[in-house]
């Protein structure tokens, strides 16, 4: 079962495959948005060491949804510029942190801790 949907992420971003530059193929838009989905899945997987397969909850789809956005995002950002200036001297590459903090935080509730305990018989 998938955390979000395309239309999620694109009701969200209002990303379209023409953005993407695959206006004539929707087709690969819509593949590459279901990568990254998956891709966000993941990774809600991995820090909350647990997977849903049914019941998702609603912060767990909101965070899923925010989380692709922000890959599309940086899609964004690298695709037009993958510098920006910080002042007259410097130039900085964009962060590619797309799992931030706010993301972590909405999830805090649904983590599972790791500890193993240990007790004798």
């Amino acid at each position: 079962m998938s955390y979000c949907t395309v239309e999620d992420v694109k009701k969200l971003t209002h990303a379209n495959a023409k953005k993407f530059g695959l206006k004539d193929h929707p087709e690969d838009f819509e593949a590459l948005i279901v990568e990254w989905i998956n891709q966000s899945e993941s990774l809600i997987n991995s820090y909350c060491n647990k997977e849903w397969t049914e019941n998702v909850p609603d912060a767990v789809k909101n965070v899923c949804i925010r989380l692709t956005s922000n890959m599309i995002a940086f899609y964004y950002a690298r695709r037009d510029n993958p510098l920006h200036k910080v002042d007259d001297f410097n130039v900085k590459i964009f962060s590619s942190e797309i799992f931030t903090d706010d993301l972590r935080q909405d999830l805090k509730p649904f983590k599972k801790s790791k500890h193993i305990q240990v007790f004798n018989i």
